[in-house]
Formats: structure tokens, sequence, C-alpha cells
């Protein structure tokens, strides 16, 4: 199994502790990294170029890609294809969001999804206790998530 990364800009906060925890997984698990991808932004399009980019130099690919955004996911199994690989038989993606588009790309991508509005609003009850003075230590909060299995994934059984 060789895992790589993608990931949006790394001029933000989340991008760090994204790859950490990638990082940090990857040797938990015993699972060789093959590298990141950091893209500059978060279009598909951007994402697409720079596979492409390692396919035409010849680079190693992993097996799978996990990616940070729905987007960026779809940019890469369009780039797969482009290039005559098949996803997920030669390389399998999956993602977080589960966007409108995830079900409906080609193939439909595994990805975890949850409930967002749950999110943005234990994410604004954090910001009005803060304006009101009554947060005044960081706060943790779990909000479950879900994995929606897709075509996207695969064994890397029949990869070298």
């Amino acid at each position: 199994q060789r895992i790589g990364f993608i990931c949006g800009p790394p001029n933000r906060y989340k991008w760090r502790l994204n790859q950490t925890t990638f990082e940090e997984t990857a040797r938990r698990l015993k699972i060789e990294e093959v590298g990141s991808i950091v893209a500059p932004d978060y279009e598909e399009e951007t994402a697409f170029h720079c596979l492409s980019r390692l396919i035409e130099q010849g680079a190693r690919l992993p097996t799978a890609y996990i990616s940070t955004s729905d987007i960026l996911a779809i940019g890469l199994m369009k780039a797969a294809q482009e290039h005559n690989l098949s996803v997920p038989e030669d390389l399998s993606v999956v993602s977080y969001g589960d966007i409108p588009g995830a079900a409906t790309a080609q193939p439909p991508l595994t990805t975890v999804g949850g409930d967002f509005v749950e999110i943005g609003a234990a994410a604004t009850r954090m910001v009005i206790d803060m304006i009101e003075g009554e947060l005044k230590e960081p706060v943790s909060s779990m909000i479950d998530l879900h994995l929606v299995l897709r075509k996207s994934t695969a064994p890397p059984s029949n990869r070298d």
C-alpha cells in the first residue's frame, strides 16, 4: 500500500494539521507514504494538472490518494483517467466533504460526510460564547462523521 495525500493551500492552519495527521497515521499504520500534493487552491483543474504533471514525469504513484476536498479528488480522478489509469483499479481515491457532485462523479467518489449544519451551529455557538466572554479556554467538540462507500476505492492487491 502506497498512500498519497492532496490538500489545499499551505497558508492555512488546517493544512499543517491535515498534513501532520496524515504523516503520523501513515507511520503508525506502517503505510508507505509516496508523497503529498499541496495544491495552491481547491480547484478541480489544479488537482488535474498536479497529478498530470507527476504522471508525465514518470513519478512512482501511490495505490491510493486521500484528499481533503471532494473537488480536488474529482480533479485527481479525471487526471488519472485522462492518462489511461483506471479508478479504482489502478488508483483509489477517497475524500472528505460528500458534496452533491461526489455521488455523480465518474466513478462515484468514496468520501467522508457529516452534518455540516451541525458543524456550523457548533462553530457559531463557540463564536457567540467567545464574544460574550463565556469561552475562555480552547474547546473541543465531537461531530459524527460517516464513510460513504462508492466506486472510487478498491483493495490494492492487483497493483504493483
